[in-house]
């Protein structure tokens, strides 16, 4: 055989975290060499020079944008995640004064109720969920924006709350249908009777003031903060999801002219040009499992147990390939790689795993995706149940990475729950090598000439 004739070597690497058996030494791989000439491969029992690194963190936020009709109430308390809240922030939009003498009459309230029809629950294995408890405020605090974090809490302690509804018990049942009349069903709905304060406040102004989203600046251009109370059991609590666009989730006044028996109504949407949000919190400091609060305190060795993805803006990972620059300088084509995020929990059918997972490259400031997906905003990896993981490929990030030639110490991948607006946890297998189903880069590579 000719001396220019070359072998084509394929090598597959498996980088996990800390160690394995048998693996490349740091030259990863062999270069292409002339038949006459020797070939030398060094082994040893473990492959430190290719060690990910990977940790839990607390997630900045999600950007609520008032366009998604769904909204997420109640409060759960995890046994590895601790206690999680979701509460509801909206404005109101007056559609209906209900009689054209509204302005001649002098009004008397009968009642105040605010009706929320929901569609779905967590957990989703259970068609009656855990009671949860409710107040309701007239928040003090100016909404100016579209677009708010879920992680800003309303201004209670500094502007305060006037509440219209205190400690009401609820028990929701998301899969059963409510009869509206004799031949039609729909969707489950709960009404709140408020304090009838709120709506002698109301009728006190003219219906034009009360149209639209005109009524808000009766509240000082704020609205309605719907607030769950903290579980306090472990394996207890539930969320509702509301939907608010639905024609049926509606503010309503019930009143009457002074002497005058018939009764109207003035009605408004928690739907149209109005602002809105779902407010997260997480008590991740004082009620989660020991290795996640050292995780989030900073804390290396505990994620050699577990990682934790958590959703409604929780929990992200983030992960860096530092001795990726073993391979730098070297010539080769990645033929694949692939992220493998195993679930070391799919057997709870309780805490369900996010549908999917999502990646992008922080070095990228503000642009968000990697090379291997383009522009596109997010990568949904979706979970496989036979399996029980998460594939996602980033062969082109891994080739860029190698071609580079830079330092790659602080490039990181963000790794997050597909839609983190959602309830959802994950727990993966942690660092210890003798776990062979941990998280892992899988790679396969052709060294060339």
């Amino acid at each position: 055989m000719k001396k220019s004739l070359l072998y084509s070597i394929f090598a597959v690497l498996l980088f996990s975290f800390v160690s394995c058996k048998k693996e490349l030494s740091p030259d990863i791989g062999l270069d292409l060499q002339p038949e006459d000439e020797a070939l030398f491969a060094y082994f040893n029992d473990t492959c430190q020079a290719l060690t990910l690194e990977v940790i839990s963190v607390k997630e900045d936020t999600v950007w609520f944008n008032r366009s998604i009709s769904n909204y997420w109430l109640g409060s759960m308390y995890d046994p590895d995640f601790g206690v999680s809240s979701a509460h509801i922030v909206t404005q109101l939009y007056g559609i209906s004064v209900g009689t054209a003498d509204f302005d001649k009459m002098i009004k008397v309230v009968d009642s105040v109720t605010l009706t929320l029809v929901y569609d779905k629950g967590y957990p989703a294995d259970k068609e009656s969920l855990d009671r949860m408890t409710i107040d309701i405020y007239r928040l003090n605090e100016y909404l100016d924006t579209t677009i708010y974090p879920t992680c800003r809490k309303p201004m209670a302690d500094t502007l305060g709350f006037v509440k219209i509804l205190e400690n009401y018990p609820f028990d929701p049942h998301p899969y059963d249908s409510v009869e509206i009349n004799d031949s039609t069903k729909g969707a489950p709905r709960v009404t709140f009777k408020l304090d009838d304060a709120i709506g002698r406040m109301l009728m006190n102004y003219k219906a034009s003031d009360l149209m639209l989203d005109s009524v808000n600046r009766l509240f000082n251009g704020n609205g309605l903060y719907i607030h769950a109370h903290s579980e306090t059991q472990i394996n207890k609590g539930s969320f509702v999801s509301f939907n608010l666009d639905n024609a049926n989730t509606v503010f309503t006044v019930y009143f009457h002219g002074e002497g005058d028996s018939v009764q109207y109504e003035y009605t408004a949407l928690l739907a149209g040009g109005i602002k809105r949000y779902n407010h997260f919190e997480h008590d991740y400091e004082n009620t989660a499992c020991p290795d996640l609060k050292s995780q989030l305190a900073g804390d290396t060795a505990s994620t050699q147990n577990a990682l934790y993805l958590d959703g409604f803006a929780g929990l992200s990972l983030n992960l860096k390939m530092p001795k990726i620059r073993d391979l730098q300088g070297r010539k080769m084509i990645i033929n694949q790689a692939v992220l493998v995020f195993p679930n070391a929990d799919k057997e709870n059918a309780k805490y369900s795993p996010p549908s999917g997972v999502s990646i992008s490259d922080t070095v990228r400031g503000l642009v968000p995706g990697i090379e291997d997906y383009n522009s596109v905003y997010k990568i949904n990896a979706a979970y496989n149940k036979t399996r029980g993981d998460y594939r996602v490929f980033i062969t082109r990030h891994v080739q860029h990475l190698v071609q580079d030639g830079s330092t790659i110490e602080n490039k990181m991948l963000k790794i997050r729950t597909y839609d983190p607006s959602l309830p959802s946890r994950m727990i993966i297998p942690g660092l210890n090598p003798a776990n062979k189903n941990r998280l892992r880069l899988e790679l396969t590579y052709t060294l060339v000439p």
